[in-house]
């Protein structure tokens, strides 16, 4: 039980952390400060920064992209929320952001930004409900021993 809050605990740090390292990137370049360029690097490990699918901070873009934001701003709201893992969420995660990346990959449609942010929202409460349950389901038995 403490195992799974810790890591409860770290998920959601991680998510809070990337969160605030990808806001704090175009703050602190707005005023010229060299921190912002290992903001950037780091987080491009985990996002393409694509200009055209990112917000911008005044004229500096965002460290993540908009479905990157919404993803782990839903992890995190799974942590802190202690949402439980289910089957139909993680389905539907899994379903709208596929869908949502097919369309555009295709070249079918270029869903508009809070589209983005919200199918990467659901599969990231997914996600994080993985890990934030409030505790593990455990088996149950059906005999009577």
């Amino acid at each position: 039980m403490l195992a799974h809050r810790l890591l409860s605990g770290l998920v959601a740090g991680a998510a809070l952390v990337a969160l605030a390292a990808a806001a704090a990137a175009p703050l602190l370049a707005q005023h010229g400060r060299i921190e912002a360029v290992p903001l950037y690097l780091a987080l491009e490990f985990f996002c393409h920064q694509l200009p055209e699918r990112s917000w911008f901070f005044g004229d500096l873009q965002a460290g993540l992209c908009v479905r990157c934001f919404g993803v782990y701003g839903g992890v995190l709201l799974a942590a802190v929320g202690g949402f439980r893992f289910s089957r139909r969420l993680l389905a539907a995660g899994v379903f709208t952001v596929s869908m949502s990346w097919a369309v555009e990959a295709v070249g079918v449609l270029e869903p508009a930004s809070w589209t983005r942010f919200a199918t990467g929202a659901l599969f990231g409460v997914a996600a994080g409900a993985v890990f934030s349950s409030s505790r593990p389901r455990r088996a149950t038995s059906r005999c009577n021993e």
